[in-house]
């Protein structure tokens, strides 16, 4: 029986087209290369979204609220709903996208086993979620979280974890080690950007050389964390050196006011490569959190120079002089960045290295076409 015969769902508790964040591009990009007819289902808050043309269908339940408590509440109201999208399609595999939702899929996924709802379950865990909740929340979220993402990955039908990394750590608390699906980049829309739309977006943004990049979304704690790291250990350094020098931030609305930083706040889907492109130098500073950091994969694969923490570069096969510049501290980052001004040569020949590796081993389609194989080897156990 093979797989892309049939139908399949994609399962996101949150919008992933367009998408807005890494999870967001994570679950979006499954749904784009995953072969055969999928539908994803998505919960968002915003109406009329059209489905891309290639072949796939969004499903777009509306109304997503945005107090935090009554999201939960909601997104239980929906599940009728949603069971009802699922029973309609009837498909042979459901993959739950897992990002800060391990609770409310496992309540899913029991419904389904309770209505028989035949499907394969697949949960795709984007990190280690209790992790991120034990800094993040009280005890007794990070507790529940703990308890729910064990459960899913011991009982959905295939686990994935994004890294070797994330898989030992599961292995560790939970005495399951998952398969792994590694996150890619899709190389088309990263790897070849016209100079008259870079030209284009510099006059929109006013944009201006030379300039530094750090793109994630904000409000989530390790870029809040990187940001604030970046503004009061780092940049100041750098501008007695250059004092034209422009940090530009991508992925909402900074709060910090400087002279030198440029907010462009969430710009559009189609305007994130075009921006990347027209940056000379790519900033990681992360120190915490877990899965594969698509900001990353994102620079290298526009041939961009890049500076990042061990930490941001976690589950990714790169090498530090070689791919890109590795910083453990504000010293290193305040020492590569200068050095890497000072040599614009090295800068671009160190971009075009990063960019190659990335072509070689992190292609969406050739991630997805590996996932397409394990979805064929579950149906071959019904």
């Amino acid at each position: 029986m093979r797989v892309w015969n049939q139908n399949k769902i994609i399962l996101s508790f949150y919008q992933s087209f367009p998408p807005a964040s890494g999870a967001a591009t994570v679950c979006y990009n499954v749904f784009k290369f995953l072969s055969g007819p999928k539908y994803l289902i998505q919960l968002a808050n915003k109406l009329n979204v059209t489905s891309p043309d290639y072949g796939s269908h969004i499903i777009h339940i509306s109304g997503l609220p945005k107090d935090k408590i009554l999201k939960g509440f909601w997104l239980i109201s929906r599940f009728p709903s949603i069971l009802g999208k699922i029973r309609q399609l009837r498909p042979s595999v459901i993959i739950m996208e897992g990002s800060a939702w391990s609770f409310y899929y496992l309540i899913l996924f029991y419904l389904l086993r309770f209505l028989d709802i035949k499907a394969r379950t697949v949960y795709h865990a984007h990190n280690v979620e209790y992790l991120l909740r034990k800094t993040k929340n009280n005890f007794l979220i990070a507790q529940i979280s703990k308890w729910a993402e064990g459960l899913l990955l011991k009982r959905a039908d295939l686990s994935l974890a994004v890294s070797h990394v994330d898989a030992d750590v599961f292995q560790g608390l939970y005495g399951v080690k998952p398969k792994i699906l590694p996150n890619g980049v899709d190389l088309e829309r990263f790897g070849n950007i016209p100079d008259n739309l870079v030209i284009d977006i510099e006059k929109k943004y006013s944009l201006t050389h030379p300039m530094i990049l750090f793109m994630g979304l904000l409000g989530f704690k390790p870029n809040d964390e990187a940001l604030q790291f970046l503004v009061e250990e780092i940049l100041p350094d750098v501008i007695v050196k250059f004092p034209d020098l422009k940090l530009a931030v991508i992925g909402g609305r900074c709060p910090i006011k400087r002279d030198w930083l440029t907010n462009p706040g969430s710009i559009p889907f189609e305007e994130v490569p075009i921006l990347i492109r027209s940056a000379d130098i790519c900033l990681a500073p992360i120190f915490s959190g877990s899965g594969t950091k698509l900001k990353v994969l994102e620079y290298l694969a526009s041939g961009k120079a890049v500076i990042a923490t061990p930490k941001a570069i976690e589950g990714i096969d790169v090498a530090d002089r070689r791919d890109l510049l590795v910083a453990r501290n504000s010293t290193e980052f305040v020492e590569n960045i200068l050095f890497l001004l000072k040599n614009p040569d090295y800068c671009r020949r160190l971009g075009e290295q990063g960019k190659k590796k990335i072509a070689l081993h992190y292609s969406w389609d050739a991630v997805i076409r590996n996932l397409d194989h394990q979805l064929d080897e579950l149906m071959m156990e019904s």
